[in-house]
């Protein structure tokens, strides 16, 4: 066998294993973490959540935002059960969703103009949000949303 006749196998056995490494990265992938930390595995789930949040509500966006509504007010209220100071926290949040609505990934990122918290803290709080809460949206598939959360979701009032 001469050399040029292994060269198209190499590339086949490169991609075989680029293929399999990043689809095994996206099994590893923490229920929660920072967004930034696993950009490429993030990819990885975009193509087996395929659907939408919007979609997984017969395309009502009205629909969709009251869920994401209620997801964020889900959060809000679980951070105040916990303890969790969220006021002026800014993220964007990116959530895979199993079929059922259970939460199988939730990335955070803080925007630039978020009131400084500790990673480890928003890390730690999604993970015990995550594995307890459900959207009450069903799929035939995995589906996915990309939003923004703003705390407090109401302005508080000065002196009262």
């Amino acid at each position: 066998m001469k050399n040029t006749d292994l060269k198209p196998l190499s590339v086949w056995l490169v991609a075989i294993i680029f293929w399999s490494s990043s689809s095994a990265a996206a099994q590893n992938l923490p229920l929660a973490f920072p967004t930034g930390d696993h950009l490429e595995q993030v990819e990885g789930l975009y193509n087996s959540h395929p659907v939408s949040l919007i979609e997984a509500c017969g395309w009502s966006i009205d629909s969709a935002g009251l869920q994401w509504l209620s997801f964020l007010e889900a959060i809000e209220q679980k951070a105040s059960t916990l303890g969790v100071d969220l006021r002026g926290v800014r993220l964007v949040l990116t959530v895979f969703f199993q079929g059922d609505g259970q939460i199988k990934h939730l990335g955070f990122a803080r925007q630039v103009t978020s009131r400084n918290i500790r990673e480890e803290i928003l890390e730690a709080f999604f993970r015990q949000f995550a594995n307890e809460y459900r959207l009450e949206v069903g799929a035939d598939s995995g589906f996915f949303h990309e939003g923004p959360a703003i705390f407090p979701l109401r302005p508080e009032r000065a002196g009262g």
